[in-house]
C-alpha cells in the first residue's frame, strides 16, 4: 500500500527582507501587553466603562464578564495588582465563607459560586454592580473548584491568548 503525503507549498514572505516589526504575528492579538498591562487595561476599561455617564456604557452581561476576566488578570499580575482579589478573598474568609468555621456554618465556596451565578441571572445589575460581582465571581471560581475552577482557567487561558 502507497501513502502519498503533498507538503503544503511553502508561503511567501510576509516582510520580503525577513524583517518584521516586534511583536507582530507573534499569537498576540493586540501586541505585547504583559500581565501587568492587561490587569491594567482592563481595570481601566471597567472603570470607564460602567459609569452612569459614559457615552458607550458596558453592557451589564458584558460588564460581569470582563469583571470576571479582570479578575483572573488582577491574580496574575501579582505584586499590586493582586491586591484586590487577595482583599476578596480575605473579607470572604473573615466572614467565615468558604472556610467552614465562620457563623453561617459550613459555607463552602461552591456554594458562594452558585450565589453569584443566581445573583447574576435573577436581578437587575447596573453595569457597575455587574462589574463587582464578575471580579467577585472570579476570585470565589478559582478558590472553588471544581466545575467553577475550570471555567476560571479557560478565563485565564483567554487572557494569556490576549496579552
Amino acid at each position: 500500500m502507497h501513502t502519498l503525503l503533498a507538503a503544503a507549498p511553502a508561503a511567501a514572505p510576509m516582510f520580503v527582507d525577513g524583517n518584521r516589526p516586534d511583536g507582530a504575528f507573534d499569537g498576540e492579538w493586540v501586541g505585547h501587553l504583559g500581565a501587568a498591562g492587561t490587569a491594567f487595561a482592563l481595570t481601566f476599561i471597567l472603570f470607564i466603562g460602567t459609569r452612569k455617564n459614559a457615552d458607550h456604557q458596558i453592557k451589564p452581561i458584558v460588564a460581569l464578564f470582563l469583571g470576571f476576566l479582570t479578575s483572573n488578570s488582577l491574580a496574575a499580575a501579582g505584586g499590586a495588582w493582586a491586591l484586590p482579589s487577595d482583599l476578596i478573598h480575605q473579607g470572604l474568609a473573615a466572614a467565615g465563607l468558604g472556610s467552614g468555621l465562620g457563623p453561617f456554618g459550613d459555607v463552602g465556596m461552591g456554594s458562594l459560586a452558585i450565589v453569584c451565578i443566581a445573583t447574576a441571572w435573577f436581578t437587575r445589575l447596573s453595569s457597575r454592580a455587574a462589574a463587582w460581582l464578575g471580579l467577585v465571581a472570579g476570585v470565589i471560581f478559582v478558590a472553588a473548584g471544581g466545575i467553577w475552577g475550570s471555567v476560571a482557567y479557560v478565563g485565564a487561558q483567554l487572557i494569556g491568548t490576549i496579552g
